[in-house]
């Protein structure tokens, strides 16, 4: 026991500064471990915080470093314009001329020979004297200069017209020339040197692309007589300075001119880039057989005289419901009990668009059974629902929608039809065939009160009861016509017809199939439907922001209008 304790205490230090030791050890690799990477943490700093953002928007000036300068010769120019100065003269009329004049006045010689050829002529006041003149078939042109130099006098063209004058006054008329030549040169040279301005243009409405002609052609009035025919890059010619470029990303352009013409073309896009009219088409489009449509009295082809022809509202109605053909008074209640100046939004008491159906044994006059004109905004879908829960039609489609001025607005509905073919290597492959109603309208306001508008209507049906390898036909139809309606008035339009033919038979079973006895036990019927497709058409222009816009409810109807009276 003794020689333990006496082992524990000589080993005691030792043990004690082992344990010191492995301790700071210890210490030292996690302080070498817990020292971070500055490159890891420098690119992990990076890579949490680099997010994105989104780029600011920058303002640009014009500074008088940035100012284009594109100088042209003076030379140069003084070339053009004495081009322009010898270019050829017209020729003088060369018909025959003969005549004697004696001791004659020398205007007076010279409007006689004019007149003969139909030459205009302008004499100056100065221009005297006196001339004898007989010749016989001898040209206008020889005949007309010999008068000028034996009187010492000039001609001049003047458009059409030649003007005679003295020596004298074409001696001023050349120093007015030479100034106007001078003060010409003098524009064109200042135009030369000065500056370019740029400026980008954001266009809102307007295509970009096509109002870079209209642009550029006032660049090459600018440039001179001659540029308006040539190229930007034409170097033969005047040089047209300024450009303009297309920046598809901002829907922009890019100017660059002289401040002269730079306003100009901005006065040109403030003209030609205005907001569009919106048009918004409310469509119904039915189905129903054409006797029904004839029960409703929808007959095709009658025409109405709303306006006159200065265009004015003449209350003239072919209306629905009607049981007169006289004129009632306004305040004679009419189908619906309409009374003028009532009537509220939806079913008012004007009277049903369309009166279902027309009931022709009371009524002395020709009726209609569809209103043409502005109705409430709802009451024809309550009318056509009213009809299609009786089982009177069908309501294919009840499309609404909004679209700019001259853009074509459609909507599409059907199915896809399968159908089998053989492909390149023999095997069966299954293709699809769209069987859709489609209805494109493009709408183009010609003012707040009316607009035109073309129509194209698509309609295709699958017939089942034929069918080639077991794919069936597709029977299509397609209407188009263009029209002018008025400012949220209804049409229709009809075409869309087909003719179903069934049959059947009817009687006792077993015995009706017996060969040769058999209809002597049943009864056979044979059915023809024609179905016509109808389709409302609505059209409204929406009103600009701050503009009133006047929603019309009411209609002004008199009484149906007949052939007859009572």
């Amino acid at each position: 026991m003794a020689l333990i304790k006496h082992g524990l205490k000589k080993y005691s230090g030792l043990l004690l500064a082992l344990g010191v030791l492995l301790v700071w050890a210890g210490c030292a690799q996690t302080e070498k471990e817990a020292q971070p990477d500055p490159f890891f943490e420098k690119w992990k700093t990076m890579s949490m915080t680099a997010k994105g953002s989104s780029p600011v928007d920058r303002e640009y000036s014009i500074d008088a470093s940035e100012e284009v300068v594109s100088s042209v010769d003076d030379n140069e120019l003084i070339g053009e314009a004495e081009e322009e100065d010898m270019a050829p003269e017209r020729p003088l009329p060369s018909q025959p001329v003969t005549m004697r004049m004696k001791d004659s006045e020398v205007g007076v010689v010279l409007r006689a020979i004019a007149r003969g050829v139909g030459q205009n002529l302008l004499i100056n006041s100065n221009v005297s004297g006196r001339v004898s003149v007989e010749v016989k078939a001898v040209p206008w042109n020889e005949v007309f200069l010999s008068i000028l130099n034996s009187q010492g006098l000039r001609y001049a063209w003047e458009g059409d017209i030649i003007r005679i004058m003295t020596a004298e006054d074409m001696e001023k008329d050349l120093a007015v020339q030479q100034v106007q030549e001078r003060t010409k040169r003098q524009k064109l040279v200042a135009k030369s040197v000065e500056p370019l301005l740029m400026k980008v243009v954001q266009i809102d409405y307007a295509d970009p692309e096509g109002l870079v002609e209209p642009l550029n052609s006032i660049l090459a009035t600018s440039a001179g007589e001659n540029a308006a025919s040539k190229s930007k890059n034409d170097k033969s010619g005047s040089v047209v300075r300024g450009s303009v470029d297309v920046d598809k990303h901002n829907n922009s352009l890019v100017l660059m001119a002289v401040r002269e013409d730079l306003e100009k073309m901005l006065a040109l896009i403030n003209k030609l880039d205005r907001p569009p009219y919106q048009v918004h088409i409310k469509a119904n489009i039915v189905e129903t057989t054409r006797d029904t449509a004839r029960d409703l009295g929808v007959q095709w082809g009658w025409m109405y005289g709303r306006y006159d022809s200065l265009g004015n509202d003449t209350d003239f109605w072919l209306t629905p419901g009607g049981n007169s053909g006289s004129a009632a008074s306004r305040d004679a209640p009419l189908t619906g009990g309409y009374t003028a100046g009532t009537g509220s939004k939806g079913v008012s008491g004007q009277g049903n668009g369309i009166n279902f159906p027309v009931d022709f044994e009371d009524a002395m006059g020709a009726t209609m059974g569809l209103m043409f004109g502005k109705v409430g905004s709802n009451i024809l879908e309550v009318q056509l629902s009213a009809l299609a829960d009786a089982g009177k039609i069908n309501i294919l489609s009840t499309p609404s929608i909004t679209t700019l001025d001259n853009q074509t607005a459609s909507t599409e509905n059907g199915t896809e039809v399968p159908y089998v073919t053989i492909n390149e290597d023999g095997d069966r492959e299954v293709k699809f065939k769209d069987a859709t109603l489609m209805l494109e309208i493009t709408p183009h306001v010609i003012d707040e009160g009316q607009m035109k508008m073309k129509v194209s209507i698509k309609k295709d049906e699958v017939d089942l009861s034929r069918n080639v390898d077991g794919n069936p036909f597709i029977l299509k139809k397609r209407t188009e016509t263009s029209l002018i309606v008025r400012n949220g008035e209804t049409v229709v339009i009809s075409g869309l017809s087909k003719t179903r033919n069934t049959e059947g038979d009817t009687g006792i079973p077993w015995l009706k199939d017996i060969p040769g006895l058999g209809y002597l036990f049943k009864s056979e019927s044979k059915s023809e439907a024609m179905e016509e497709v109808l389709i409302f058409l609505t059209p409204t222009v929406l009103p600009k922001p701050g503009e009133a816009m006047v929603q019309e409810q009411n209609v002004n109807m008199p009484a149906s209008v007949g052939g007859n009276e009572s």
